[in-house]
């Protein structure tokens, strides 16, 4: 959807948008006032514990990289012009295995966050719905998205130290000089990297307002005000891949969830509608407000200003989710809480089928975490892909368990 230019007398706001086929919708058609706030709000707590654990992770596997780069291949990379120098010279792969191994560890903890969701606002009858299966059915795709993600963080990257080289020939910097920078600010963006050279130059003529007043002392004040700047800008960074990828995930693991319940005959897939929501705050971009209360049938895209889409993120940093419901009622919908959602779980294992599935879901849970871990040996995301890995072994044991203690009550 985009801004249709006529607006009503005495309004600030449009009263139509016009539509990817060019139709003009009333604004009332498709703001649906009451949206659910508990499903907000269980939104809103998935999407923080996942960004809140991505977003350090991503600036600790960047700023190891940035540490990580010596002074020989700095050097290099100036004299040959060309940042893949220091990305191939830096152990080949070790960036983008990095980056595999926390991105996708985190995103598909995000599933299983959305899955969760689409089981806490479905209908009781949904108890037995196979989110094991919803779960597996949506790492696939996770795990391409997670590639994706790294591929784009490493050409940005890339982008970032040709930034800083370019530098050098427009400040007429010398090339020693350069190498220092890109040890300093390899692993931002281009523009925020010219505003980290901005910043410097606006701090040097703050606090040096005649030569005689550059000191050893002033210089280490300039040097450390930068260092904050820089690292608050990789931090942003990070959250903003932190933001996207997790709501993308989340997004993912809810629509799982509903594909499932299709699929095993739970629901059918006419009954099914989904409904875009924003979180209705003075921050919602231009580009979702208006999408906020559109209505389409399950299985159908959304049509916005950006092309159409079937479902949030809209764009980066994007805060938008879905609302699934039969019968065209999401607004209505009761949150059954987390217990009815932990009792519906824990039913599950008074099965032996469900016992067995399970348990092979946890096997090969542990198995991918052992593999990531294997990929951050010695960097600062070992620690939480490994308490990762002791939580995954410390359920499947506890499946085993059950499974062991059903099998000899059996018997």
């Amino acid at each position: 959807m985009k801004r249709f230019v006529f607006r009503a007398p005495g309004t600030a706001r449009a009263r139509y948008y016009k539509t990817a086929e060019g139709v003009l919708v009333p604004r009332d058609f498709l703001a649906i006032k009451k949206a659910s706030r508990a499903e907000r709000a269980a939104n809103r707590e998935a999407r923080e514990l996942a960004v809140s654990e991505l977003e350090r992770e991503l600036a600790d596997v960047l700023v190891a990289f940035r540490e990580s780069i010596t002074v020989e291949q700095a050097t290099a990379a100036v004299f040959a012009g060309d940042a893949r120098v220091i990305v191939n010279a830096a152990a080949p792969n070790e960036l983008e295995a990095q980056l595999v191994a926390v991105i996708a560890d985190s995103l598909e903890e995000s599933v299983e966050r959305g899955v969760g969701i689409g089981l806490r606002f479905a209908h009781p009858n949904f108890d037995r719905v196979p989110i094991s299966l919803a779960t597996e059915g949506a790492l696939a795709a996770i795990e391409q998205q997670a590639a994706t993600a790294v591929v784009g963080i490493t050409e940005r990257t890339q982008q970032g130290i040709r930034a800083i080289l370019s530098l050098g020939v427009t400040d007429a910097i010398p090339p020693v000089e350069v190498a220092r920078r890109i040890g300093d600010l390899a692993g931002l963006l281009p523009n925020q990297v010219r505003a980290v050279e901005n910043f410097r130059r606006a701090t040097f003529r703050r606090l040096v307002p005649v030569p005689e007043a550059l000191t050893p002392h002033v210089q280490r004040v300039i040097d450390e005000e930068v260092s904050r700047y820089r690292d608050r800008l990789l931090l942003f960074r990070g959250r903003t891949i932190a933001e996207t990828e997790t709501q993308a995930a989340i997004t993912a693991g809810e629509r799982a969830f509903w594909d499932q319940a299709v699929a095993e005959g739970y629901a059918a897939a006419e009954d099914v509608f989904k409904t875009w929501r924003t979180v209705q705050d003075r921050d919602v971009c231009p580009h979702c407000e208006p999408l906020h209360g559109q209505i389409v049938p399950y299985g159908e895209v959304f049509f916005t200003g950006l092309g159409p889409k079937v479902g949030p993120p809209a764009h980066p940093r994007c805060r938008c989710y879905v609302e699934y419901a039969e019968q065209d009622q999401p607004a209505r919908r009761r949150d059954r809480g987390l217990e009815a959602v932990t009792e519906a779980q824990n039913r599950r294992f008074l099965e032996e089928s469900s016992l067995r599935e399970e348990l092979a879901v946890a096997r090969n849970r542990v198995e991918r975490k052992r593999r990531r871990l294997n990929l951050v040996r010695g960097t600062r995301s070992e620690r939480p892909i490994a308490r990762a890995l002791e939580a995954a072994e410390a359920t499947a044991r506890t499946i085993e368990g059950r499974l062991l203690a059903m099998t000899q009550a059996a018997a």
